[in-house]
């Protein structure tokens, strides 16, 4: 590219320069770096939270389940290749992907029937429980599974300040435990 273009559009036509080039090193062959680039974090972008489920606790919930990867990718509505990425931590785990799996180990798991609501471990009273969904629909053990549920007096709006409550909860961790 010619230095016209620099001129205009210094670090792009750069960048677009030396790719163009199959350039992929700089002078005394050190890397240049991309001033666009994000690089990857390990957060859960939802909300910019850490996921409760890491590769190691995927993992083990697939293997908990009785599933290969091929089978959990179909489950979860995926590709093979993403299973095997979120497996390596090559791949952050979305939201939507941790909310089924959690659901499918809760189903799976024996101890998550027999608890008590979540009401009754956490105390509510009478006024948080008729405002909160998780009492509306009786599902006092799927309480983080359900968005709009209102822990310790506060509602939880999204996935990811929901979970960060839940993992602390002894609702979502007595499923965990099964592990």
């Amino acid at each position: 590219m010619d230095d016209e273009l620099f001129r205009f559009f210094p670090v792009r036509s750069k960048i677009l320069a030396l790719s163009f080039r199959g350039r992929s090193t700089g002078s005394f062959g050190v890397r240049e770096r991309n001033p666009l680039h994000r690089p990857h974090r390990g957060i859960n972008t939802e909300a910019g939270r850490e996921s409760s489920v890491d590769k190691m606790v995927f993992s083990k919930i697939r293997r908990h389940l009785g599933k290969t990867q091929s089978q959990m990718a179909q489950l979860l509505g995926t590709s093979l290749k993403a299973i095997q990425s979120f497996e390596q931590g090559w791949r952050n785990i979305p939201g939507h992907i941790e909310r089924q799996v959690l659901f499918l180990l809760a189903m799976k798991s024996a101890s998550s029937r027999h608890n008590k609501p979540c009401w009754v471990i956490e105390k509510c009273p009478a006024e948080t429980r008729q405002n909160c969904p998780a009492w509306e629909f009786q599902c006092g053990n799927l309480c983080w599974f359900i968005n709009g549920t209102i822990c310790h007096g506060e509602l939880q709006r999204s996935w990811g300040e929901k979970m960060e409550q839940c993992r602390k909860c002894e609702v979502l961790r007595s499923i965990l435990s099964d592990l």
